[in-house]
C-alpha cells in the first residue's frame, strides 16, 4: 500500500523544480492529480501523485521523486551538449519529463542509458 503523503503546492513545486504558478496550471488541467478537503481549501498532492507524473517509482521505493536530476546536471555527468540530451529526450531513447520550460530525468532513466548499474537501496 501507498504511503499517504500529502505535499502542498510549494512543495511540489520545489521537487519539480518550477514555479508554483505552474503547479497551480498543471492540476486544474488534469496533468497533475491533487484534491482538496473543502471549496477554497488548499490544494494536496499525494507524494504517489507526483512520482506517477514524473514516471518515477512510487515513494518508499528504492528510488524516490527527489532522485531527479536537471538537463544541465545530466550535461555535467555525461559529457553531452544540452542539444544532444534535448534530442535524445525528444527522440525517447532517454527518459525524462518537460515541466514548464526545464527537462528532468530520473537518476534511474539516466543511469539506465548511460549503461550504469545503480546499487539497489535497502
Amino acid at each position: 500500500m501507498e504511503a499517504l503523503e500529502l505535499l502542498s503546492i510549494g512543495d511540489a513545486a520545489r521537487q519539480l523544480r518550477c514555479s508554483r504558478r505552474h503547479v497551480y496550471e498543471l492540476v486544474p488541467s488534469g496533468r497533475l492529480r491533487a484534491s482538496r478537503r473543502a471549496a477554497g481549501a488548499a490544494w494536496r498532492i499525494r507524494a504517489g501523485d507526483l512520482a506517477r507524473f514524473l514516471g518515477l517509482p512510487p515513494p518508499g521505493s528504492a528510488y524516490a521523486p527527489g532522485d531527479l536530476l536537471t538537463l544541465s546536471e545530466v550535461a555535467q555527468l555525461s559529457g553531452f551538449r544540452d542539444r544532444c540530451l534535448r534530442n535524445e529526450l525528444k527522440q525517447g531513447r532517454l527518459a525524462g519529463r518537460r515541466v514548464g520550460r526545464r527537462w528532468l530525468v530520473p537518476v534511474t532513466a539516466y543511469a539506465r542509458w548511460a549503461g550504469i548499474r545503480l546499487p539497489l537501496a535497502k
